[in-house]
């Protein structure tokens, strides 16, 4: 996701964030039950993190 959010033409950015809230969403439902580890729900906020942050990025270049 990462490189595809570098790549993409900008109208696909809100597919990827919706892609990302569906992943947090399964993520947290794993955690409250117990199902997934927090130490790796750690691991993959921070890169959910990271993308969300490049495609505001990307955002921004558009408008400057």
């Amino acid at each position: 996701m990462m490189r595809e959010v570098k790549s993409i033409p900008l109208g696909r950015l809100n597919a990827i964030e919706e892609e990302l809230e569906a992943l947090s969403g399964w993520l947290l439902e794993r955690l409250v039950n117990e199902m997934i580890a927090p130490d790796r729900i750690n691991g993959v906020a921070v890169i959910i993190s990271r993308i969300r942050l490049l495609i505001e990025r990307r955002r921004k270049f558009k408008h400057a």
